[in-house]
């Protein structure tokens, strides 16, 4: 216990610099004192090393270094792999540098010319924030690179014998799942991660670690019925190295090679010195406390998660609970209910049918890994395969997208709040008080549901410029029902998937009940096929139907001049509604001649928010038709510093003339107007 509290002294030390997470380090604080006040008060020495274990951490935190070495003669240790780029490191300050990871073996050494500078990303709305991933490693600046030179190459190759691996396996399908669950290679274009991109209980599992803790744990307890303790220490870390090689970044894999060290000298030890004694309660928090010299490890997952589970199991193993099998069930459960905060954080959604599932699948997949421990070393097994197949069909042909509830991420203050209740919970069912454990447990379910109400569409409406990069996504919601101007699109990301559907979920959105597809060019409505698949959708309209739309949204197309035109920007919807007291129009990528066409067949034009035609493209907004709509904000729909040059300098300066106010997604993410009602 008293380990466990220091660690906690660390973390909350560490936390309470950011303003992202004061609030958990308080409440950890909170926890800390009154655990001591119950427990060790009477101990003053244990108060003060508590208190100064976390004046420690909170300096430590507080620490950034700076590389002292010259930018052109910058000499660093690679410390991570990637297809496109590796981490390296002086002792001082880590570095992201953009060059093929896998010329580099762990550990190389490397000469670099070139650059400092920030690391700056602009994701698209509700991708991976690959920014905030290098700055949760610590890894805030990078290295323009000139020329590199490698100094000294090491034989530890991790992609390259990860593709040994894969290469060795015959079917795609079983290539997929050891890659997503083993490797930590997840490829988010495969039918594996698309389909099941609900189900993140498997990938959580496999990127903190728990497959390969959970093995070990088995794997020693069988190994012990035979062999003595050391030889089975022995077996398990050569298996350990085996998937260091695999994997050098995972934590948990350094904690189990920590863990397993401290055992095998706390073994020796007790041959020379029958007086030293060390709780084996207490290794996992020593290994942690190890592991913590790398500050920024407090954000892995490969900690949190573990240590949540870890620190929860304990508590059951002491409850008053005798029956093994419901002991069981209880700790599959409150695993599965630990996770839930982490579904909203990477999906925005909890899926039912998906938990339902794990707890089936979860105890397979367990069993697999063992069996897959010959593939890791190279040997092929044609018989776990065709299970992997198997299993892989299964996923696939899952429908998962009807069981989904929807939710943002918690914030810190919601994170307190849930596990204090979990807290509670597992309190009241330990004590197995009968008159109020019911109603704590309503307590949580009526909290729970409460959050998941989708009250946004219940008492406004809203129009949101969705910011999916170069291509144009607009979102409108109006008396619970939904409606989306294009889907965006990309040859190589499917923006459904990475961007429109969390987008959704993270609003409480269920389905889109009509989708209008401007035209058929690329970047407006290449994701609608992923979209229909993955996500619910009743109605679409391009402008072969748009005149059988009868929706409760009043929503005009413009361009009613197809029948004369070849070109497909020239077909484009452009589509006026009302929303709110103010007047939109979407413009699609119509060029200037529909828009002149547009001027002599409407007389009133007037419009309060213009998103403008074509990306900003100079083929589009002439000033002709800016002065006739009019718009007190002009829309621009664009990737960041796109290969097309959009916005056009010529059409900024027309909306400029004009004393229009521009704003851009490319510039400030997604932009949403909301209105009561």
């Amino acid at each position: 216990m008293k380990i466990f509290l220091c660690l906690l002294a660390v973390i909350s030390g560490y936390l309470l610099i950011s303003s992202e997470t004061y609030f958990i380090s308080l409440a950890l604080i909170l926890f800390i004192s009154i655990v001591t006040i119950v427990h060790f008060r009477s101990s003053k020495k244990f108060i003060l090393i508590l208190i100064s274990i976390f004046i420690v951490a909170l300096i430590y935190r507080n620490l950034n270094f700076q590389t002292f070495q010259n930018q052109s003669n910058f000499t660093g240790i690679v410390i991570k792999q990637s297809d496109n780029y590796v981490i390296v490191t002086d002792g001082i300050e880590k570095f992201y540098v953009k060059i093929k990871g896998e010329e580099l073996g762990m550990f190389s050494i490397v000469k670099i010319d070139g650059l400092y500078g920030d690391y700056v990303s602009h994701t698209i709305e509700s991708s991976f924030d690959f920014q905030k991933y290098l700055n949760n490693q610590g890894i805030f600046r990078q290295i323009y690179v000139n020329s590199y030179t490698t100094q000294f190459n090491s034989f530890i190759n991790c992609s390259r014998y990860q593709n040994f691996i894969l290469s060795r396996l015959t079917s795609e399908e079983s290539k997929n799942i050891i890659a997503s669950l083993i490797l930590n290679k997840t490829d988010q274009s495969s039918s594996f991660y698309k389909q099941n991109f609900t189900n993140l209980t498997l990938f959580l599992f496999s990127f903190s670690g728990l497959f390969l803790s959970s093995f070990i744990r088995t794997f020693e307890k069988i190994l012990k019925f035979k062999l003595k303790e050391n030889t089975v220490i022995f077996i398990i870390s050569l298996i350990l190295i085996n998937f260091l090689f695999l994997n050098m970044a995972s934590l948990t894999l350094h904690r189990l090679i920590v863990l397993y060290a401290l055992k095998l000298g706390v073994n020796f030890a007790h041959k020379k010195n029958k007086l030293l004694s060390i709780e084996r309660t207490d290794l996992p928090s020593i290994t942690y406390l190890v592991l913590l010299i790398d500050k920024w490890n407090i954000y892995s997952f490969s900690l949190i998660i573990p240590l949540l589970i870890s620190s929860l199991n304990r508590f059951i193993n002491y409850t008053k609970v005798k029956n093994k099998f419901y002991k069981f069930l209880l700790q599959k459960g409150i695993s599965l209910l630990i996770f839930i905060p982490f579904y909203l954080e990477f999906n925005n959604a909890i899926n039912l049918f998906s938990i339902l599932e794990n707890i089936l699948i979860l105890p397979v997949f367990q069993a697999l890994f063992i069996y897959t421990i010959p593939i890791m070393f190279g040997l092929k097994m044609p018989f776990i395969e065709e299970i992997y197949n198997f299993v892989f069909k299964v996923f696939v042909n899952s429908e998962l997208k009807y069981f989904n509830f929807n939710a943002p991420p918690l914030n810190q203050y919601g994170y307190i709040f849930y596990y204090a209740l979990f807290i509670l919970f597992m309190y009241f069912f330990e004590v197995r008080n009968k008159r109020v454990y019911p109603y704590v447990l309503g307590f949580i379910f009526s909290i729970t549901a409460f959050y998941f109400v989708p009250f946004d569409s219940l008492f406004t409406s809203s129009v949101a410029f969705i910011n999916i990069g170069q291509g144009d996504s607009t979102l409108i919601r109006k008396n619970g029902e939904t409606y989306l101007i294009d889907t965006g699109g990309s040859l190589t990301n499917d923006l459904a998937i990475n961007s429109l559907i969390p987008y959704f979920r993270k609003n409480r959105i269920y389905k889109i009940d009509n989708v209008f597809i401007t035209h058929y060019d690329t970047d407006h409505y290449y994701a609608l096929d992923s979209l229909k698949k993955y996500f619910l959708v009743n109605n679409v309209y391009d402008y072969y139907n748009i005149s059988t739309y009868n929706g409760n949204l009043n929503i005009h197309n413009l361009n009613v001049f197809k029948e004369s035109i070849v070109d497909e920007n020239s077909k484009s919807l452009v589509l006026r509604f009302e929303l709110g007291g103010k007047t939109f129009m979407v413009m699609g990528d119509a060029p200037m001649e529909i828009e002149k066409k547009i001027i002599e067949n409407n007389k009133n034009l007037k419009t309060d928010i213009l998103k403008v035609g074509h990306h900003g493209s100079k083929t589009s907004s002439c000033l002709e038709f800016l002065k006739a709509t009019n718009p007190e904000v002009a829309i621009i729909s664009c990737g960041y510093k796109n290969r097309y040059g959009h916005p056009n300098k010529e059409v900024i300066e027309n909306l400029n003339k004009l004393n229009i106010n521009i704003r851009r997604t490319d510039l400030e993410g997604t932009i949403k107007y909301t209105f009561l009602g």
